[in-house]
């Protein structure tokens, strides 16, 4: 199975279950995380089509931004043309949808966004720092040549004191 594929699986199912729980009337913020879980199951599946097309030249990191500010981009632009065009609907709840983007999705994918920058920081941050406590072999600095000394021997010309 592709390597972005399995995590979009799961978190299509994760916000599927949330969302069923949602409908049930059980608790209200199960729409939260169903929201959460449903934004980055799209993100994996648009890291699995950017992978997929840049036959894995990117990293990880840098395929989860691209697809969650691909994703804050179409849906803040969608947000806002069905607020736009809602305002002549007669319509029962003009602009619902346009308002449940602008106010819950993107503030979830935003949210998302600075917890892999600041996960991608630590990381990195970490990665650096193993890197400088130990020194590669071809990095270790050379030493001088020993000096040899003659064997020391007792003085016998130098009377002992007693």
């Amino acid at each position: 199975m592709p390597k972005y594929l399995m995590p979009a699986i799961v978190f299509g199912v994760a916000a599927a279950a949330f969302w069923g729980i949602f409908l049930a009337g059980s608790s209200t913020k199960t729409i939260v995380l169903g929201a959460a879980c449903a934004a980055m199951a799209v993100i994996f599946l648009l890291m699995f089509i950017m992978n997929t097309i840049g036959k894995g030249k990117l990293s990880g990191w840098k395929l989860f931004a691209f697809s969650d500010l691909g994703l804050i981009v179409v849906l803040g632009t969608l947000g806002a043309i069905e607020l736009i065009i809602s305002e002549d609907s007669a319509s029962f709840g003009p602009g619902m949808l346009g308002a449940i983007l602008l106010e819950y999705c993107l503030p979830v994918l935003g949210g998302l966004l600075l917890v892999e920058f600041f996960v991608y920081k630590t990381v990195k941050m970490y990665q650096s720092g193993e890197s400088e406590q130990e020194p590669a072999p071809a990095e270790e600095k050379q030493l001088p040549q020993k000096i040899a000394y003659p064997p020391e021997s007792p003085d016998k010309d130098v009377p002992k004191d007693e």
